[in-house]
């Protein structure tokens, strides 16, 4: 249930909340023992990775994500590790190390082209790749990441799109402007 809670605030833009019912349910599904639900507790873990980046926390979302990509975890090549991995390309961003930034985007975007039914991550990867590109000097390289980016965030509900909000808040600004990155979630 602390699970969910946390997703809701998470997709809701209140990230502090967000991170409190994430915490919670950390705390609570070792107690079920054997019973605990690993795949509750990995994605409580990736939560609270992604929401340190949203509160601008970089660091310990850095960290936490570094840890949970540690190949015994296995979470590596999965919707998980597309989702730390974009992490990663944020706060390596957020730090001025675009290069670092590409490299985790680009890996996150080949796994999601390869994982079915998350477009969210793909385009989130898309947009990542777009801001890194830009910082790297690569315009026609970010234009055409970010038109693909446009073309996915066209296609899911708009809560999806609170990474792009975040890279702008960076200082990225979108290379195409007759089409503007969505508003920021409410916080």
């Amino acid at each position: 249930m602390r699970a969910d809670l946390g997703a809701f605030r998470f997709f809701s833009g209140d990230y502090t909340e967000a991170a409190d019912h994430f915490e919670d349910a950390l705390r609570l599904l070792p107690a079920d023992g054997p019973d605990a639900d690993d795949w509750t507790v990995r994605l409580c873990e990736v939560g609270l990775a992604a929401v340190h980046a949203f509160l601008g926390r970089f660091d310990a979302a850095r960290a936490r994500a570094e840890r949970l990509l540690a190949p015994e975890l296995g979470l590596h090549d999965g919707i998980l590790g597309c989702s730390l991995r974009n992490v990663l390309g944020v706060a390596h961003y957020a730090a001025g190390r675009p290069d670092e930034a590409l490299r985790h985007f680009a890996r996150s975007l080949a796994v999601s082209r390869r994982t079915t039914g998350f477009p969210d991550q793909q385009a989130n990867s898309l947009a990542g790749l777009a801001a890194a590109q830009q910082a790297l000097g690569r315009p026609a390289a970010a234009r055409r990441s970010w038109r693909a980016a446009l073309d996915l965030y066209g296609r899911l509900p708009a809560h999806y799109r609170a990474p792009v909000a975040l890279l702008t808040s960076l200082g990225f600004t979108p290379p195409d402007t007759a089409a503007p990155p969505p508003a920021p979630p409410n916080r």
